[in-house]
């Protein structure tokens, strides 16, 4: 005779062990979700601004700052594509995906204004186009949509105070060192069109 209590038990023990190993796999699934995203956009594209602000200081610069571009997309990629997945279609149910959603049409319009300034460039201008001020501006309503949105995913998925502190003081870093570069940068290109004043 088959002992219903015991079947009982044995379907109870075979859910919780179901339930804790999906929870495992839902902190993973997250942490691929999250950790790409983090280090795209708390480390690499405020550094690759950065050293766009330091172009005047070595010839180099719009290789690392293309290719540092390039790596932090590919993070950025694969981090939203996770976050897609995971979210089984339901893009606008949390504030965070919605966020996120929002931001892919934001980082897609950076990305093809960038490549559109590298193929229109004239070393010769004399002045700024409008389109590379918009590309500086668009670049850094990037870096705060990306931030919000960070942060937003922190607090509603629990993270521990810890985490939060790291990630608030690494953007906090780094926002002071983007200041001073972007303050190094205009107090060149003042000089520079201090030059080309007295030799017209």
């Amino acid at each position: 005779m088959i002992n219903m209590t015991h079947m009982n038990y044995m379907t109870d023990m075979t859910h919780m062990n179901y339930m804790t190993d999906m929870k495992t796999v839902g902190i993973n699934v997250y942490l691929f979700h999250a950790v790409p995203l983090c280090i795209a956009w708390v480390v690499i594209f405020p550094l690759s601004a950065i050293i766009a602000n330091f172009r005047h200081r070595f010839d180099t610069w719009f290789k690392l700052h293309v290719s540092l571009s390039v790596l932090g997309l590919l993070f950025t990629i694969f981090g939203l594509s996770v976050g897609i997945m995971k979210s089984e279609g339901k893009h606008g149910v949390l504030l965070h995906r919605k966020f996120g959603v929002s931001f892919i049409f934001i980082l897609l319009a950076q990305l093809c204004l960038g490549v559109y300034i590298s193929w229109k460039y004239d070393p010769n201008r004399m002045t700024v186009p409008t389109r590379d001020i918009t590309h500086w501006w668009l670049g850094r309503l990037c870096m705060v949509w990306a931030t919000v949105t960070i942060f937003i995913g922190m607090e509603w998925k629990h993270v521990g105070i810890m985490y939060i502190v790291i990630v608030a003081w690494a953007l906090f870093i780094l926002f002071v060192i983007y200041v001073a570069s972007v303050y190094l940068h205009r107090q060149e290109r003042t000089q520079d069109y201090i030059y080309y004043t007295e030799i017209m």
